[in-house]
């Protein structure tokens, strides 16, 4: 096997470009950084390849890099390891990722304070043994992935963010701890025995964990806070059951619904704390299903603190026993207000709430911040085809979502996810009328203000088109005071003035032939915008206050 490195050196900075087999223990160092990966690339068993702190790594789209022995990456706090893509503009799934095989199983390879980004499964263990710490994995298909039963995954204080799915487990040990996987679609995904996770947060994903009928070893003293659909979701594809052991001592609030058991059933459920969510726990088995969850077997010691629809749904035949938790209240009628079962569908099983406890045990949990509404959207038509939009940040947003249909079309469900207050509309169809719409992403139900919208027409720019008849302001520049006279040959509209951040300042109705008055007051010296648009059109024009 041979070593197959190909340098290239320009005057900027040193470029090694790598391929082929690594033979002999390699290090590479930070003065030879960046090294790219523009070929298949593999490093040999019984090998050590070191990477030292503040080495980028950049592999070209289709290049694997594969690991038979050990690679040990070990950055510093303030000396990243970077493992990217080689793309000039990339995005999700440009680079496959490294893959570890079962031929380095006796090694032990080591990341430390890492970052990867824009794989397709950046982290494959297949069969060797691979511990991350201190490293954040982000903008993949897959975060981590650990396939295959020799093999053994160590997570400490990691962040998995921005993933498909942040870690997907299908091996047979792998622990998890100390870690944050957030605003994943899926933060982690399960399908095998033997993850242990412990310490954990799962914030504002989609689902925060999901395990398809695993006898997982177990869950505790983790966080799942905010996630849009489910916290913790536990089903079986065949619809004949399966279990997590043990789900204990773990904080559920803001989620849609904390825990769903679609013909699952968690074996130990105890001592989890539910609070603020819509539904805290959530039973989906089929009708036919009438097994008995007795009280005190397992699922004891809940508590139940302001969850907004439920605290327990029912939605099977199953008689499911609640031993020994606190509901919110002491009254039983209080208590059968908060779950849904047989009382109010004589087809579902019951929820028997035997020995309630009658007074909370419950840490305070504080409400959600309120989701706040956008106050205004803008639009501003750039070219024929282009279009900016901006408004402002809303306080405790967890980012904001946006469509762009032309008028006549419906609104989609869900919008684009964006987290800055700003986007740039290309490839707009020219003489074509919008509307474009942004809402606030929220950190608890309902997860979305109300969508706030703004038309735009791209058949008129920034420039004055001399064919159309544009209304006219006057003295510009001027003190903040000014008239605008609005053609008699137009059509009915509205005048606003924005800064350059795109912030309302002032705004008026007009009718064809009016003349509008503006008086903005102690406003600051400066450039403004005044916006005219009306059924068809939208002119803006240069506003100068000295």
């Amino acid at each position: 096997m041979i070593l197959l490195l190909c340098c290239s050196i320009f005057n900027a900075e040193a470029t090694v470009f790598v391929s082929g087999f690594i033979s002999a223990n390699t290090t590479w160092t930070k003065a030879n950084s960046p090294y790219i990966v523009n070929g298949n690339l593999s490093v040999d068993s019984a090998v050590t390849l070191a990477i030292e702190p503040g080495v980028v790594v950049k592999v070209d789209s289709g290049c694997y890099f594969r690991v038979d022995g050990k690679l040990v990456a070990i950055g510093t706090i303030a000396d990243t390891i970077k493992f990217t893509s080689n793309k000039s503009l990339p995005a999700i799934k440009s680079w496959p990722g490294i893959a570890f095989s079962a031929k380095g199983k006796n090694d032990t390879s080591t990341f430390n304070y890492c970052l990867f980004e824009y794989g397709d499964t950046t982290v494959l263990n297949m069969g060797s043994y691979v511990k991350a710490n201190y490293s954040v994995f982000r903008n993949s298909n897959i975060g981590i992935m650990v396939n295959g039963a020799l093999n053994f995954t160590n997570v400490y204080r990691c962040l998995l963010t921005k993933n498909n799915k942040g870690m997907h487990y299908r091996g047979k040990y792998a622990s998890l701890s100390e870690t944050i996987l957030s605003f994943n679609d899926i933060g982690l995904f399960e399908e095998s025995k033997g993850l242990q996770s412990s310490y954990d947060s799962f914030n504002y994903n989609r689902i925060g964990y999901w395990a398809v009928a695993v006898g997982q070893a177990g869950f505790d003293f983790n966080r799942f806070k905010g996630n849009s659909i489910y916290g913790m979701y536990l089903t079986s594809p065949t619809g004949t059951g399966g279990s997590i052991d043990r789900i204990c001592n773990s904080v559920f609030i803001y989620n849609a619904k904390a825990i769903g058991l679609d013909s699952a059933l968690a074996g130990d459920l105890y001592k989890n704390k539910f609070g603020y969510n819509d539904i805290g726990l959530e039973i989906n088995y089929p009708l036919s299903y009438t097994i008995t969850i007795a009280a005190g077997g397992g699922y004891f010691g809940q508590c139940f603190n302001k969850n907004m629809s439920y605290n327990v749904v029912n939605n099977s035949a199953i008689s499911l026993g609640m031993y020994g938790c606190w509901w919110g209240t002491t009254s039983s009628p209080g208590i059968d207000s908060t779950i849904y079962d047989k009382n109010d569908n004589p087809s579902l099983g019951t929820v028997d709430y035997n020995s309630p406890l009658t007074t909370s045990e419950c840490y305070n949990i504080p409400p959600p911040p309120p989701c706040l509404q956008l106050d205004s959207v803008n639009a501003i038509v750039l070219s024929s085809t282009t279009a900016n939009v901006k408004w402002h940040k809303v306080a405790n947003a967890m980012g904001y979502e946006y469509f762009i249909v032309p008028v006549t079309a419906p609104a989609p469900t869900t919008g684009i996810t964006v987290y800055d207050t700003t986007i740039n509309l290309t490839g707009l169809t020219t003489g074509q009328t919008y509307r474009v719409c942004v809402r606030t992403k929220c950190g608890a139900p309902p997860f979305a203000s109300p969508w706030v919208c703004d038309t735009l027409r791209t058949t008129i720019g920034i420039g004055a088109d001399p064919r159309v008849p544009q209304p006219r302001i006057y003295p510009n520049p001027n003190n903040g005071i000014f008239m605008s006279d609005i053609p008699a040959n137009t059509q009915a509209g509205e005048a606003t003035v924005l800064d350059v951040n795109g912030r309302v300042i002032a705004r008026q109705t007009y009718t064809p032939g009016s003349t509008l008055k503006f008086e903005l007051g102690n406003i600051a010296k400066g450039i403004y915008v005044v916006q005219f648009t009306n059924a068809s059109a939208t002119f803006h024009t240069k506003l100068t206050v000295q």
